[in-house]
């Protein structure tokens, strides 16, 4: 039988000091998810993030500090460019007993889902499965799991499995199994959420990515110690990277001038150059994607003027070089 100490090596290791690894998945198309990523994959994020909101009766029950980085997503293929997950393991604090598993999914959030209890529920066998084949053990591990939400609306969907099945009595339903915890950051105050260093660059940057122009600033003024002992402890550099990528890709500040600015001023100079690099390899990005959008556009009215004329959908696909998918959402 595998122990879960010897699995260890591909999990991730505990050693404070070294630098952690990036969990080996697909790369995340979208900002929000990126961002995520990337931060967790930080050791001192994690520990922070871990340390200030899973609770305390969880907690009572494993080694948070010892807890490792699952290299895994447990999310289907054909979803993996709308939902980023990522799976922390934390041993018990019985030898005896089965580690505890800590499951965060971020399903582009922006908005209350009807369905995310129902693909929390999904998820969770999978895990339970990775932990039997991964440890050996025949025994379904405690996962509980975290939703990130940083949406304008009221975070109002189900939180259970139980409320989404059809039944009336719910009582009943509930024995499927349990819900989710919530961290619904538009509804924790920004003295709470900077409370721990390395997590509150996470959590502010996904609370205030859509305020308007000043409050950015603000928000970049407000996490200026953090992000100057980020960067002074020489462990952060990803983080810091990651941080003013997501500003720069999902922010509204459309004067990026502005942001580089604010970065020079309340972090330190060398951040203002990283920034001044990231916004003019970004407009480059904006110049090349919108030569590639024109392309598109042309290859859309060749098509239309082929399918007015008769051509086969065959036909209009060879000559527009579109797909036969999109050339049906043309007709």
């Amino acid at each position: 039988m595998m122990s879960e100490s010897d699995a260890k090596d591909r999990d991730g290791t505990s050693a404070e000091n070294e630098r952690p690894k990036q969990p080996e998945t697909k790369p995340v198309a979208n900002p929000h998810d990126r961002f995520v990523k990337v931060a967790l994959a930080n050791r001192l994020v994690a520990r922070d993030f871990l340390e200030t909101y899973v609770s305390d009766e969880v907690k009572a029950l494993c080694k948070l500090d010892e807890h490792q980085l699952i290299k895994q997503s447990f999310v289907d293929a054909e979803l993996s460019e709308h939902i980023t997950d990522i799976l922390f393991r934390a041993p018990s604090i019985d030898p005896d007993k089965s580690s505890i598993y800590l499951y965060f999914l971020t399903e582009h959030l922006r908005k209350s889902k009807k369905l995310t209890a129902y693909r929390d529920w999904t998820y969770k066998p999978k895990i339970a499965q990775f932990h039997m084949e991964d440890t050996g053990r025949d025994e379904v591990p405690l996962i509980i799991t975290h939703i990130l939400y940083n949406g304008k609306e009221t975070f109002t969907a189900p939180r259970k499995i139980a409320d989404l099945v059809a039944v009336d009595d719910k009582d009943l339903a509930q024995k499927m199994i349990e819900g989710f915890e919530l961290i619904d950051l538009k509804n924790i105050d920004d003295e709470i959420l900077m409370k721990p260093i390395w997590s509150a660059v996470l959590t502010m940057a996904l609370k205030h990515i859509d305020d308007p122009d000043p409050d950015v600033v603000a928000m970049i003024h407000k996490l200026s110690y953090h992000l100057r002992e980020v960067e002074r402890s020489g462990k952060g550099s990803d983080l810091l990277v990651a941080f003013l990528t997501y500003l720069f890709r999902a922010s509204r500040v459309n004067r990026k001038e502005v942001l580089v600015q604010a970065v020079r001023t309340h972090i330190s100079e060398q951040a203002g150059r990283q920034a001044m690099t990231l916004a003019d390899k970004i407009k480059k990005e904006g110049r090349a994607e919108g030569r590639i959008e024109g392309r598109r556009e042309n290859q859309k009215e060749i098509a239309l003027r082929l399918i007015e004329r008769g051509f086969s959908t065959q036909e209009v696909a060879e000559i527009s070089l579109l797909t036969l998918s999109e050339i049906a959402d043309l007709r």
